[in-house]
């Protein structure tokens, strides 16, 4: 495969027809050094070589505003559990309350036939 230097210059991008999609694709390389008859080898692309053998991963380590914002994450992380845990439990109270009220009236509409006498000999006591 064979890479021409003066097609990687085209600046506009054109749509293909979905059949195209599966036909080959040439893939172009230029420098401004060179000339632009020179022809490039896919294998002289810098992806297609393969990394040394040697190679080892190093964790980048976080700076002065990374661990700023971390320290803050982490300290807003309580206040907001803690605020959901409050806000949560005055809910079902709040809820809990309502279906008191509720059953209440329910059960004052359709009294129990010796229920106002027992009430009336309480309260007057």
């Amino acid at each position: 495969m064979v890479i021409d230097m003066a097609a990687i210059k085209m600046g506009k991008l054109t749509a293909t027809p979905a059949g195209l999609i599966y036909t080959s694709i040439s893939v172009y390389a230029a420098k401004e050094e060179e000339s632009r008859k020179q022809l490039v080898k896919p294998e002289q692309l810098p992806i297609y070589t393969v990394p040394p053998l040697q190679s080892k991963c190093v964790e980048e380590q976080p700076g002065r505003l990374q661990t700023g914002f971390t320290s803050i994450r982490t300290t807003n992380s309580r206040y907001i559990g803690w605020c959901k845990g409050v806000y949560i439990f005055v809910k079902n109270g709040i809820m809990d309350t309502v279906q008191f009220g509720k059953d209440a009236y329910v059960y004052l509409k359709n009294p129990p036939r010796d229920f106002l006498p027992k009430m009336r000999m309480i309260t007057v006591s």
